[in-house]
């Protein structure tokens, strides 16, 4: 093909072709077709039909072919690697860990804190509730409760409650109201959760571990369970005064 004569000095050794090999193909083309324009158009034109002109196109046409198989070779989907995807998911858990026990850190300072608040309640002497009743057009007599708490210190304190609806006793949930005002710190003094844990009446709920709710005096279970209430924490009730619209009602705390 070349009859014996050397072969040009850009004629390179034909590679085995792969997708490493794109860059170096793109190069040996352009090589190539630069070394054929090197010369002007009449050299071009004397020497068309040389060997190693003939060459040279064959070479550029086999390395042309095969970019074109490297290229569609480049489009094929690549499998993916796990590694980085587990890395990243197990990272992401981590966070998702991380925020969790930031978020349970914040619940229970914010459950601390209202139990601090409720043993903070001011200690009382008694604690009197008059109950108001208001005609509804909708839900017929609905209680208004204001009560009128004295400190151990000889301070005044007054909270109000009302109720609606029907259904339920509306009577009870208002007292439980102030109760819960004025008189829930009882349920977390040490003394007082001794007698409950032998003798609970009905309508006190002791917060157990791991709730994150509060203890609290249970509504709309009637007023008379109020008499054993009082009486578990540390006090009496009594009936003051009672009209058609009007109840007066008394906590007193017992002497020590």
């Amino acid at each position: 093909m070349t009859n014996g004569k050397k072969l040009p000095r850009f004629f390179p050794i034909l590679p085995t072709i792969s997708p490493r090999l794109v860059r170096s193909v793109n190069w040996q083309i352009c090589f190539a077709k630069l070394r054929m324009k090197q010369n002007d158009s009449q050299q071009m034109t004397n020497t068309k039909h040389t060997p190693q002109n003939r060459f040279a196109s064959w070479w550029v046409k086999i390395l042309w072919r095969n970019m074109i198989v490297i290229s569609v070779e480049h489009k094929q989907p690549k499998e993916r690697k796990h590694t980085h995807m587990t890395t990243a998911t197990t990272e992401n858990n981590t966070r998702k860990e991380k925020a969790e026990a930031r978020k349970a850190i914040r619940e229970a300072a914010k459950h601390q804190k209202k139990i601090e608040e409720v043993k903070a309640q001011p200690r009382l002497k008694s604690l009197t509730i008059t109950i108001e009743w208001v005609k509804s057009r909708m839900w017929g007599w609905n209680p208004r409760a204001t009560g009128e708490a004295i400190t151990e210190d000889g301070f005044r304190l007054v909270g109000t409650a009302k109720a609606s609806g029907c259904g339920y006793c509306k009577r009870s949930t208002v007292i439980a109201d102030l109760f819960n005002q004025f008189l829930r710190h009882k349920l977390y003094d040490q003394k007082v959760i001794s007698n409950l844990c032998k003798s609970k009446p009905y309508g006190i709920r002791l917060r157990e571990a791991g709730q994150n709710w509060l203890s609290y005096f249970e509504g709309g279970i009637g007023e008379d369970c109020y008499r054993e209430i009082s009486k578990a924490i540390g006090g009496t009730w009594e009936r003051v005064a009672n009209t058609d619209s009007v109840e007066v009602y008394q906590y007193k705390e017992l002497e020590k």
